[in-house]
């Protein structure tokens, strides 16, 4: 089951991947902050599945999809209409966080409810 686990990031990772070095331009909705949004509600998804994925390893999930989201906003700097932005690498880091306390969440109502599908 774990393995499955992690092979679900891996691809979500790579998705991840792909999104970030497709070249940019006007892609995103126009409203303040979409760029910041998006890259929140990505890496949201990565913490919560990374969370998912080793449930007990919480310094290596947060580390690790923090220096995963580090790499991704450096493989921008490779791409046309892309760049680096500090701002961005915030938002991933926002995202990651919260994706993880909401598996964490879920997680602890899940084992205290005696839900039936239990948490791992």
């Amino acid at each position: 089951m774990l393995q499955t686990r992690f092979w679900i990031v891996v691809i979500y990772a790579l998705l991840v991947v792909a999104i970030m070095v497709m070249p940019g331009g006007n892609a995103l909705p126009r409203f303040p902050f979409a760029d910041k949004w998006a890259h929140g509600l990505i890496f949201t998804g990565l913490g919560m599945l990374s969370s998912w994925s080793a449930p007990k390893k919480h310094v290596t999930v947060i580390t690790g999809s923090l220096a995963f989201a580090g790499f991704t906003e450096s493989l921008q700097l490779y791409v046309p209409y892309r760049q680096f932005e500090m701002g961005d690498c915030i938002a991933d880091a926002v995202g990651i966080v919260l994706g993880f306390a909401v598996y964490q969440i879920v997680r602890a109502r899940r084992r205290t409810a005696g839900h039936p599908l239990k948490a791992p």
